[in-house]
């Protein structure tokens, strides 16, 4: 199975905040968002991509204790400016 989330949209409309969530170094107030952490589970305001994470390695897991491998690859490109870089590599090399 393959699958594509494509995040598209006028620069600061708040496609960084839907993929990855809030900062992690943001402090209690972040996008005007009050984190009561006495009642909030860490994973309420997470994004798409760390839910997706979350959600792979459970289903690992659950195939591995039937017996089963499952595996996957990842890969994460921003397109900006007709430019094209990898988001998972660790130099900016196109």
């Amino acid at each position: 199975m393959n699958v594509c989330i494509f995040a598209y949209g006028q620069t600061g409309s708040g496609k960084t905040f839907t993929m990855e969530g809030p900062s992690c170094d943001s402090g209690i107030k972040d996008n005007e968002l009050l984190i009561e952490s006495e009642t909030m589970n860490p994973t309420d305001l997470a994004g798409i991509l760390p839910r997706t994470a979350l959600l792979l390695h459970s289903e690992v897991k659950k195939y591995a204790s039937m017996g089963k491998k499952l595996s996957y690859e990842v890969s994460a490109l921003e397109i900006y400016c007709e430019n094209i870089r990898d988001l998972l590599c660790e130099n900016d090399s196109p």
